[in-house]
């Protein structure tokens, strides 16, 4: 009798899903003590059944989602802050970053804070109308509060994965003094400078988001627009950006005949770098790992299996934080590659003539709607409202950002060491100007964004159906279309209920 397998068995992507597994456990059995210590019990014992068991699988299951369940575990218990509230409290720090809270007032987050002389334990994010940059010593005074730690909380996850544990708003502040900036700011400040004055404070925004990902510069209406386009995506660096740099930083440097294996090392010298001016956000670490496998499978003359990738890069995001699983960042980074690691084969399978034009517009449209299989749900549930128009938008401007991408970051590297190339900058304020213009059009067209919000049940059962349609489920055609259906209808019918 022949072996059945529904699905392609790779160990690593089932580490990776046992321990995000275990990690969704711990969380919500940490709720109760009763039910975690009954959760770590069943754990514990299936993971000694394992041991005399000869299924290799199960004791990779049972040692992840062991890993998993003790790893968030011990997160909560470290992240666990007491509540502290004030209605009117005095606080002075440093600003360490600057974004928009909405139109009309500025977010700051505050390190090094004391109130009335009293270190806070953490950062603080402080709205507040006041215009301060980053450096700056400020005073504030305002509501004070505590960030209560819950990992099912979008907001609370963002906050505590940046170590931002306190909260202030209603505020009116003032400068009181500067400090000096670290080189990696005083780098971003010049960037920053540099942008605003060839470009203008408007399209230098935008280049800024697409370069670093800093989307603090970038108008309110702009921004509104872009994620009502489904443009967004192009402010979060991740794999467009990374991916570009690692090939050309590797291509680069073996056109001076430097060795592969030299050459990978300056990549990884490089994307630490980027990741510092970044920030190192959540996407770029995912890229950066990918890449690097990537690469290194091309020096060893081996295969490189993307989902192998994928799932490396989630064990070590979510070993460095746990939490990362409940981050909508990373939910979006992670669903978006998987969608096109699943289906963008299918996609580039429909045209197989030679024709160029065609051939690109088809894998354009493919990765668009590759990577919004499982992006969508995860919008329904975490904004209530997806945007209708993304492949067409997608279509036009991504080509547009990436040529822009791989045109800005060598000319602002070189701006950086020599200043007066800075003036290569000004034309790209054009395209620019025309990206936000094609934003704003497919932003006002009708029906531009449907406004739906889907229980997280109904999220789970629709990203279920998309990868029993996928080549990783290897069941049959009858089996595929059955069981897609039922996950379809039980969606549409939670969907309804609730």
């Amino acid at each position: 009798m022949k072996n059945f397998k529904i699905a392609n068995y790779r160990p690593i992507v089932l580490s990776a899903i046992c321990l995000a597994l275990g990690i969704f456990v711990g969380a919500l059995t940490g709720i109760s003590r009763v039910g975690f210590f009954i959760a770590l019990a069943l754990l514990v014992v299936g993971f000694i059944l394992s041991l005399f068991l000869k299924f290799s699988s199960l004791r990779i299951a049972t040692i992840f989602l062991l890993i998993g369940f003790i790893a968030i575990s011990v997160v909560g218990f470290v992240k666990q802050t007491p509540y502290v509230a004030y209605d009117s409290t005095y606080l002075e720090g440093r600003v360490k970053e600057v974004s928009l809270a909405n139109k009309e007032t500025n977010r700051y987050v505050i390190e090094d804070a004391t109130i009335l002389g009293d270190e806070v334990a953490g950062l603080v994010t402080v709205d507040c109308e006041a215009v301060f940059e980053v450096g700056d010593r400020v005073g504030v005074s305002g509501s004070f509060s505590t960030i209560e730690y819950n990992p099912f909380n979008s907001y609370s996850v963002s906050k505590y994965i940046e170590n931002v544990k306190y909260k202030m708003s209603d505020c009116t502040g003032q400068k009181i003094g500067e400090t000096p900036l670290s080189l990696v700011e005083l780098v971003r400040v010049k960037i920053v400078k540099t942008y605003v004055e060839r470009m203008g404070p408007d399209e230098g925004g935008v280049a800024l988001g697409l370069v670093l990902g800093d989307t603090s510069y970038i108008d309110y209406d702009t921004a509104t627009d872009m994620s009502m386009s489904g443009l967004s995506h192009l402010f979060s660096v991740s794999g467009l950006h990374v991916g570009f740099m690692s090939v050309l930083v590797f291509l680069v440097l073996r056109l001076f005949r430097v060795s592969k294996q030299k050459s990978l090392i300056w990549v990884v010298a490089v994307l630490f770098t980027y990741g510092l001016l970044t920030g190192f956000p959540v996407g770029v670490i995912r890229a950066s790992i990918m890449s690097v496998l990537m690469l290194y499978s091309e020096i060893k003359k081996q295969r490189y299996d993307q989902l192998n990738g994928l799932a490396t890069a989630t064990i070590i995001l979510l070993l460095i934080n746990p939490l990362e699983l409940f981050s909508v960042s990373f939910l979006l980074s992670i669903g978006a590659v998987f969608g096109i690691v699943c289906f963008l084969w299918s996609f580039r399978n429909l045209y197989t003539g030679d024709k160029f034009i065609v051939k690109t517009l088809v894998s354009s449209v493919g990765v668009s709607i590759s990577a919004n299989v499982f992006v969508l749900p995860i919008a329904s549930y975490y904004f209530g409202r997806i945007s209708l128009y993304f492949v067409l938008a997608n279509i036009i401007v991504v080509p547009i950002a990436s040529l822009l991408y791989s045109l800005l970051v060598p000319i602002t590297t070189l701006s950086i060491l020599i200043e007066p190339i800075g003036i290569l900058l000004t034309p790209f304020s054009i395209p620019i100007v025309g990206i936000n213009a094609i934003s704003t059009f497919v932003a006002n067209l009708p029906f531009s964004t449907l406004q739906i919000e889907a229980p997280m049940l109904s999220s789970l059962l629709l990203s279920f159906g998309a990868v029993v349609l996928s080549k990783f489920y290897m069941g049959s055609k009858y089996s595929k279309i059955v069981l897609f259906s039922l996950s379809f209808l039980a969606c549409a019918l939670i969907f309804l209920l609730f």
